[in-house]
């Protein structure tokens, strides 16, 4: 599982949903972990334009 986030570095563990389990040496069962993921540009830049259009209304409502 991938969640965005650019304070942190991409593929930096930044949740543990399931423990893993190890007998002796052996892996049994891995973590399922989620990871970070960089904010992807257009995901950002339609963030930021809708925080613009939404001041631009209050604005025009003063």
């Amino acid at each position: 599982m991938e969640v965005e986030d650019n304070s942190k570095d991409q593929g930096t563990i930044v949740q543990e949903i399931q423990k893993g389990f190890m007998m002796k040496d052996r892996l049994l069962r891995p973590s399922l972990v989620a990871v970070s993921k960089k904010i992807e540009e257009k995901h950002e830049e339609k963030l930021n334009y809708q925080k613009n259009h939404k001041n631009h209304e209050k604005e025009a409502k003063n």
